[in-house]
């Protein structure tokens, strides 16, 4: 989903293992750190990897998003 100049993706709504989830942040890292909006991978409503842009937003550090719910 999106919403004023955010962009998510719950890979938990998608069905995916943990596995999968690690490989589609490995091959979307680079993706996900390069694009002017902000961008986060979730799972189960959970910040996996978000980028700088996102962190800019809400005004926190980049690591210190991951791992907090989105709720």
């Amino acid at each position: 989903s999106t919403a004023d100049g955010v962009a998510l993706f719950d890979a938990g709504q998608a069905g995916s293992s943990k596995n999968e989830l690690i490989g589609f942040a490995a091959r979307s890292r680079k993706f996900v750190n390069t694009k002017p909006v902000g961008l986060c991978v979730s799972r189960h409503r959970t910040i996996e990897i978000c980028n700088e842009a996102l962190a800019q937003i809400f005004g926190y550090a980049q690591t210190d998003l991951m791992g907090h719910s989105l709720a």
